[in-house]
């Protein structure tokens, strides 16, 4: 009579080898979707200073405007102030939207 081998335990290692190895293809999947989302946020984030400092450089010519009309006489002080306090508020919205860039290109990994 011929021995046979019980391969059993050998098709039990295969199987947890196999299943090791779809989970770690899974965790590569889940960190580089992660990334790709990642990226997406970092680029809406990138617009998001664009338009800001474009709404900031509108908010300094307006500014501007206004306060030679107001010292002209030819415009009130009430607008000169009034642009005044867009053009802190734009200031204020540039480095917000910088400081929210910041922290998300600073999350990615090396």
């Amino acid at each position: 009579m011929i021995a046979r081998i019980d391969d059993r335990d050998y098709r039990a290692a295969l199987a947890a080898t196999e299943a090791q190895t779809a989970a770690a293809k899974a965790n590569v999947d889940s960190v580089d979707d992660q990334l790709q989302v990642q990226q997406a946020q970092i680029e809406q984030s990138q617009a998001q200073v664009e338009s800001a400092e474009a709404a900031l450089a509108f908010a300094e010519q307006q500014a501007s405007r206004y306060d030679d009309l107001a010292q002209r006489a030819a415009g009130t002080v009430q607008n000169a102030q009034q642009y005044s306090a867009a053009l802190r508020q734009q200031q204020a919205a540039v480095k917000t939207a910088k400081a929210a860039l910041t922290t998300l290109s600073d999350r990615l990994p090396p």
